[in-house]
């Protein structure tokens, strides 16, 4: 098959948008890891709640930064998210989320020697990004885990109303470097049923 000019053009132009789209992901990769590279391991733990208060249960947010060799990883526990569940029981079910520089699911930058930004995207193709800003202070030189003197995060999709509208609300700091807080929502586990149970022939 032969090319007209016009072909050939919009087959060169293809052909170079998708490199340049190519090289754009690797570099934010390596920037990534770059701006990372000279950050020594570091492990972050804090909490949060949301910052417009609802009645009823107040959903709790655990997050946890590991940070080691330019790669960075997030997890985020959510516990007493209450819901009506079958047969009309409150209750919440604990939600893990999880993100990483490695998977293109998480962006970090150290903005100063004790501040990071990062970014994490609630869907793919790096769509629907919340932002988390922390300020630390590592516990004694040499230890990987820091205590966090700063929080904000913003741009969480509210699952609620996900994918009818598209809502979004920030987070706040649990005051207190250890808070004890009582949830007022029961958790429901899943276990084994006990109706016809199948044992495992050896």
């Amino acid at each position: 098959m032969r090319l007209n000019h016009s072909d050939n053009r919009n087959f060169v132009t293809t052909v170079l948008l998708a490199g340049m789209i190519s090289l754009t992901t690797v570099s934010n990769a390596e920037n990534n890891r770059e701006n990372l590279a000279g950050t020594p391991p570091l492990s972050l733990q804090v909490s949060a709640r949301p910052e417009a208060a609802s009645s009823g249960h107040t959903p709790v947010y655990l997050f946890s930064l590991y940070c080691a060799l330019g790669r960075c990883s997030l997890n985020m526990l959510v516990l007493n998210r209450c819901q009506t569940r079958e047969g009309g029981m409150n209750a919440f079910v604990p939600e893990i989320h999880d993100w990483s520089t490695w998977s293109g699911s998480l962006k970090v930058a150290a903005t100063s020697d004790h501040s990071l930004e990062v970014t994490i995207f609630q869907a793919t193709h790096e769509s629907l990004p919340a932002r988390l800003v922390y300020e630390y202070s590592r516990n004694s030189q040499g230890d990987t885990k820091g205590t966090v003197l700063g929080f904000e995060a913003s741009g969480f999709v509210n699952l609620e109303t996900f994918p009818d509208s598209l809502e979004y609300f920030s987070l706040i700091p649990i005051q207190g470097e250890s808070a004890s807080l009582s949830l007022e929502c029961p958790v429901l586990l899943n276990g084994i049923s006990q109706s016809n149970p199948k044992r495992v022939s050896k």
